[in-house]
């Protein structure tokens, strides 16, 4: 499906780059995102309207001054779910670009956070 978008838009620019690359690529870009079917979209699109964005960011901001360690994405979804969060649908990348907007936490890595 990349190859379908991005060949005959950019044509020259990824004539002779493999499907894999360019999804590691968008993989480990902050501005691309996995929804819970695999598919990429743009980190700009993201619907969060379902999502309690105020408490996830203030529950994930809790967990890490308690634990006083950094947590992956992956690590804050399982702890979140575990307090009751209904997180079934979002994606680790989801979950990150939501913490992006905390002025309690930083990035410290790819889907890496600490309490400030």
């Amino acid at each position: 499906e990349l190859e379908w978008e991005l060949r005959p838009k950019f044509g020259e620019l990824f004539e002779n780059v493999r499907p894999q690359r360019i999804e590691k690529r968008l993989d480990k870009s902050p501005r691309f995102l996995r929804n819970a079917d695999g598919a990429f979209f743009l980190d700009a699109d993201l619907d969060l309207g379902e999502f309690d964005v105020s408490a996830i960011r203030a529950a994930a901001a809790k967990l890490m001054r308690e634990e006083r360690e950094i947590l992956s994405s992956d690590d804050l979804l399982e702890r979140l779910e575990s307090q009751g969060f209904d997180l079934e649908e979002m994606t680790q990348g989801m979950l990150a670009s939501i913490l992006r907007g905390s002025q309690e936490l930083e990035e410290v890595g790819g889907q890496r956070f600490r309490a400030k």
